[in-house]
C-alpha cells in the first residue's frame, strides 16, 4: 500500500541516481520517478539486498537534465519488487534528507513542468 503525501511524476528523459553506501560508491541507478520528498529507484537484487541492510544514504546525486545537482543526505524507505517479467528487479523508495538550500525548489519545478507535460489519460503524476 502506498502511504505518499506528495504526488511524483515519471523521470523521462532517463535520470540516473549516485550514492554512497557505507564504504561503496554506487552510480547510473535509474530513477522510475520523483516527487518533492523522494523517488523510486530501479535495482538488481544485490544492491536491493544492501539497501535493505543498510538504508542511510550519504552523498546522494541525481543526475538528469532539469534536476538538481547538489549532493544531499537520502534514506531507503521501503525496498519490493518490481513484478516485471523477469521477477529479478526490484525497486526502492528513497526519502531525501538534509537537503541544502535551492534543492527542493528545483525539484517542485522539475514536478511542475513534468505534471504539465504528460497527455491526458497517460500515466502521469502519481498522487501518492
Amino acid at each position: 500500500m502506498d502511504h505518499r503525501q506528495h504526488p511524483r511524476v515519471p523521470v523521462n528523459p532517463p535520470a540516473r541516481a549516485r550514492f554512497q553506501l557505507e564504504d561503496q560508491v554506487h552510480h547510473g541507478i535509474p530513477i522510475v520517478n520523483i516527487g518533492m520528498r523522494g523517488c523510486c529507484i530501479n535495482t538488481p537484487r544485490p544492491l536491493a539486498d544492501l539497501l535493505v541492510d543498510h538504508p542511510v544514504l550519504k552523498v546522494w546525486q541525481l543526475k538528469g537534465p532539469g534536476l538538481p545537482t547538489k549532493s544531499v543526505k537520502a534514506r531507503v524507505i521501503w525496498v519490493g519488487q518490481d513484478g516485471g517479467p523477469s521477477g529479478s528487479d526490484f525497486r526502492a523508495g528513497i526519502q531525501f534528507q538534509d537537503s541544502p538550500m535551492g534543492f527542493s525548489s528545483l525539484i517542485f519545478r522539475y514536478v511542475t513542468m513534468r505534471s504539465h507535460t504528460i497527455p491526458r489519460g497517460g500515466r502521469g503524476v502519481d498522487p501518492g
